[in-house]
């Protein structure tokens, strides 16, 4: 299944980026569909035109009043996206915890796993910006309360996005597209490569201290 799942998205990618020629995404059609998808739905934000399904999403998972859930929407990524805050501590090392979900409108397909953000707030260094460390985890590596809210949330997207498909983080995560460059990266910083999750997901801006597991 999750064989089938990387071959699918990786079919995917190719339709919407010029693999193996990363300096022309402007030429490319496909890349062309990708870039009217984003201004088609910031277009919808700035006219206020409401994503009713999306909104109904944001709404529920809103209602229980347990957590602040946080619409990022408006970001222009090919996706619908929000954070709900799970936990949040102040200290000498401030840890945060945050539900990460993301819809791709590339394909229909979905990830949700838990953030973990440590800031440090002693520290000593020459940029004198506090390190961060970041870890993504999922169900594996959850709590039972982790591993219940997950459940919830994925049960209030099957309601609402019933053709949508749930994907492990960690597959999109670790799978690395050599030759191309997502949405979002800056072509003047081309690297090797990079995720699969960052072509058809969201842009990651991600500290020196990232990790994923399961």
């Amino acid at each position: 299944m999750e064989l089938k799942a990387k071959l699918d998205l990786l079919q995917e990618v190719h339709k919407y980026y010029p693999i193996g020629c990363p300096h022309f995404n402007n030429e490319y059609s496909g890349y062309k569909r990708l870039l009217d998808i984003v201004e088609n739905k910031i277009n919808n934000l700035l006219n206020h035109i409401e994503d009713d399904v999306w909104a109904s999403l944001i709404n529920e998972l809103e209602s229980n009043n347990k957590f602040r859930v946080y619409n990022d929407s408006y970001l222009q990524f090919p996706n619908l996206a929000a954070r709900i805050e799970l936990s949040k501590t102040e200290a000498e090392v401030s840890i945060t915890q945050t539900l990460r979900i993301t819809l791709s409108l590339l394909t229909n397909c979905y990830t949700a796993f838990i953030e973990e953000k440590a800031t440090f707030s002693r520290f000593n260094n020459e940029a004198n910006v506090a390190p961060v460390k970041l870890l993504w985890y999922g169900q594996k590596s959850m709590s039972d309360n982790e591993s219940k809210w997950l459940e919830e949330v994925k049960a209030k997207i099957k309601d609402h996005y019933p053709h949508y498909t749930f994907i492990k983080h960690d597959l999109l995560l670790n799978t690395s597209i050599y030759g191309g460059l997502p949405h979002g990266e800056d072509p003047e910083d081309l690297k090797p490569y990079y995720s699969l999750y960052s072509y058809l997901f969201d842009y990651i801006q991600s500290p020196q201290g990232f990790e994923v597991i399961s």
